[in-house]
């Protein structure tokens, strides 16, 4: 009766083990293929990682050729100021001159009729220039387009500093949501390898518990 007892118990333990070992392989089986998904994971972090620097290096030279633009479109506002003031001083220069030929009030001489003083007409003519502008006309119409000139170029000045702080802050954006994501998807395949681990070391303090 002893004996067949004892014969009923060995095969029960038999058939316990034989389930742990069959455990045990699915848990190691299950390891290897999360091993596998972890490393796989690992390779297609690497390729967006790849493909994030290379579309982050297309956004950068697209963001320096505009700015490259700007500044060659700046340094032509430049060159043209430089040239309308050099203008402007030959035009206040010419002023001069035809104010220091204007005659003498205290002289009786009547001067030639080119060096008499240019007042306008009531409609926009001169004594020696009928028709034209007033002396100042082209000196004044020089000072608005420099004035415009330069409004144009602190807008492109501006322009520019928003497309180097528009750059700067879509690189930080990009990089924080990349590495946030990788760490995330990282993390989640770890623990659940780090969960499998702890089931195995489990089943093996079992087994070894059983064997004792």
């Amino acid at each position: 009766m002893d004996r067949n007892i004892d014969k009923a118990q060995e095969n029960t333990f038999k058939m316990d083990n034989k389930k742990l070992e069959e455990d045990n392989e699915k848990i190691k089986k299950a390891i290897q293929e999360r091993e596998l998904k972890i490393k796989k994971l690992e390779d297609r972090i690497n390729k967006k990682q790849l493909h994030f620097d290379e579309q982050k290096k297309k956004e950068i030279e697209k963001l320096n050729k505009e700015i490259k633009e700007l500044k060659v479109s700046q340094q032509k506002d430049k060159d043209e100021i430089a040239n309308l003031q050099q203008e402007k001083k030959s035009t206040t220069n010419q002023t001069s001159n035809v104010s220091d030929n204007q005659p003498n009030p205290a002289s009786n001489t009547t001067p030639p009729i080119s060096q008499q003083p240019s007042f306008p007409y009531p409609n926009g003519g001169q004594y020696n220039n009928p028709g034209g502008h007033y002396p100042n006309y082209h000196y004044d119409k020089l000072e608005n387009k420099i004035e415009n000139l330069q409004k144009d170029l602190d807008h492109k000045l501006l322009i520019m500093l928003a497309f180097f702080v528009i750059m700067i802050l879509s690189i930080l954006l990009i990089l924080s949501f990349g590495k946030n994501k990788q760490m995330s998807q990282k993390l989640d395949a770890l623990q659940e390898h780090k969960k499998l681990i702890e089931l195995q070391a489990a089943i093996d303090k079992l087994k070894n518990n059983e064997d004792k």
